[in-house]
């Protein structure tokens, strides 16, 4: 999945104060991808507050659904007026907000999903990892912070040097291209506790060996493809125990803007399973926003 063939993006606000963070951030990606890329806001009403023993009369719900659309709009088109940006809106009642996300991706062929990490103190929430579970398209989500003024200069994607990082340093080229910058790619090894015992190597020895394959074996995902080799890279290895906390850790401590990294789960009957790694990254605080291919 590369970043370049993103033509339409969905953009999914809950009308609170987190849809400014959103837009300005959709206004960012605009501006900076390739081509302009069809715009569509999203929204989705759940009448569930109302309980089980109170409905909405056709009348109200599509009172509420104008209503709500013009809110939308009459904030958002200032903003993206002044930009030369058009935009799109859709407005759905469904009490399954995965589902209405999926019908509207699917409406607007997006090939990427905005969404806002909400639930900063302890996580994105549970909506972005039952997306993430259900989708069996894969498409790219993007989970963005607030607080903090768009940009990405430098990025940071998490790889395992199994197969799949091919993908997530597919993705962080392309993003390296069209924003400028060197990409960083971040690759936390562990060794077992269990078999210290049996390693002869010194510390330091075993060390530099595993820095010598890790970079031979990162080389040759990049020799793979023919377009990377226009994009300088930086391999950096930190060795951990918990490799999510690993990964937090480099991004505090490094000037990064936004961190990429694979659902590698396989298809099942129930969806998508999702990578512990990128599990347990949505579970917990994250100084930068996330995209997940």
């Amino acid at each position: 999945i590369r970043m370049k063939k993103i033509n339409s993006i969905l953009v999914c606000l809950d009308l609170s104060s987190f849809d400014k963070a959103l837009t300005n951030f959709t206004i960012y990606l605009e501006n900076h991808l390739d081509a302009d890329a069809r715009i569509t806001l999203f929204h989705n009403i759940r009448y569930d507050f109302l309980g089980s023993q109170m409905k909405l009369s056709e009348g109200q719900i599509r009172t509420l659904k104008e209503k709500i659309k013009g809110e939308i709009h009459d904030q958002c088109k200032p903003l993206f007026k002044n930009k030369n940006i058009d935009f799109d809106l859709i407005i759905d009642d469904d009490n399954s907000t995965v589902k209405s996300i999926l019908k509207a991706r699917d409406a607007c062929e997006a090939d990427l999903i905005l969404m806002g990490k909400k639930r900063d103190d302890e996580g994105a929430g549970i909506v972005p990892q039952k997306l993430l579970s259900m989708d069996r398209k894969r498409t790219p989500v993007l989970l963005v912070r607030q607080g903090k003024p768009p940009k990405i200069d430098n990025f940071v994607a998490a790889v395992d040097l199994t197969p799949v990082t091919a993908k997530v340093v597919d993705a962080t080229g392309d993003l390296a291209k069209q924003f400028g910058g060197t990409p960083t790619c971040l690759y936390v090894y562990q060794i077992p506790i269990t078999y210290f015992p049996y390693i002869e190597s010194s510390n330091e020895e075993l060390k530099a060996e595993i820095k010598e394959n890790s970079t031979n074996k990162f080389r040759s995902f990049i020799k793979e493809n023919e377009d990377l080799k226009l994009v300088n890279w930086n391999l950096e290895l930190r060795k951990g125990t918990n490799i999510a906390r690993s990964i937090v850790e480099y991004l505090e401590e490094s000037d990064s803007d936004l961190l990429v990294i694979a659902r590698v789960g396989k298809p099942n009957l129930l969806g998508i399973r999702v990578g512990g790694v990128t599990r347990r990254l949505l579970g917990i605080p994250l100084p930068v926003p996330l995209l997940i291919i």
